[in-house]
């Protein structure tokens, strides 16, 4: 990455931290004692915000504030702003679906804004104490859900629909992603990063991703296929 464009996500990221700042303020304000702690995650936590960046931020309450989500705009930038209880929070953040990959980055990291009791590093020390068996049953439901989107491709194949060989290979190539993860424990950092990390992992993950982006719906189902060969037995049901 060039210093010019460092230095670009270095700006917007120290205008969004503002906002941030000034929302968790007035959500101070409103709830009083109510509020435990409040955090941006997403690109901004990650110091990788750019141009048509959001503000991605959980508040979270005691129990008594029920769950809810909002979307505004301050200073002409989006804000998402999910408030719920710390219980619910820490709960979600012990649990394993098959889509982990992805969601676990908002359980393992934040950059802090207020936190005065020190719920987040309990909130990733929860995220990084997950069960064997947990993963397990994440598997078995994510090799399905690859087995599906495979099958649903070679239908594409047969019927010579290109668009949807080309649409079920990036299904694929998603639920691929994320059983690769739950093999590896590792999550990816986001949607923003999936792709790159992904190619890097190996499973023939780059072939596929190459492919699919070059526009080539005659080579998916053979890099398809190739994928399906390395990652088939992770998880595979009992007969």
């Amino acid at each position: 990455m060039s210093s010019a464009i460092k230095s670009e996500q270095l700006s917007h990221n120290t205008l969004r931290i503002e906002i941030a700042r000034q929302v968790i303020g007035r959500k101070r304000q409103e709830l009083g004692d109510h509020l435990f702690a409040g955090a941006c995650y997403g690109s901004v936590a990650h110091n990788a915000a750019m141009t048509n960046s959001d503000v991605e931020l959980v508040i979270l309450t005691d129990d008594t504030i029920p769950a809810k989500e909002e979307q505004f705009f301050e200073q002409g930038i989006m804000v998402e702003c999910d408030m719920l209880p710390a219980t619910r929070m820490l709960s979600a953040a012990q649990g394993v679906t098959s889509r982990w990959g992805i969601q676990a980055d908002q359980y393992l990291y934040h950059l802090v804004i207020w936190d005065p009791d020190d719920f987040f590093p309990r909130l990733w020390a929860a995220a990084n104490d997950l069960s064997t068996q947990d993963f397990a049953t994440a598997q078995q439901q994510c090799w399905w859900w690859v087995y599906e989107v495979r099958c649903k491709m070679h239908n594409a194949l047969l019927a010579d629909n290109r668009p949807r060989i080309a649409h079920h290979g990036w299904e694929f190539a998603y639920a691929a992603a994320m059983h690769i993860a739950l093999y590896e424990r590792k999550p990816y950092e986001s949607d923003r990063t999936l792709w790159q990390d992904v190619s890097a992992r190996g499973y023939g993950m780059k072939e596929l991703v190459e492919v699919i982006t070059a526009g080539s719906p005659e080579k998916i189902p053979a890099a398809v296929d190739n994928v399906w060969e390395h990652i088939k037995t992770w998880g595979t049901p009992r007969e």
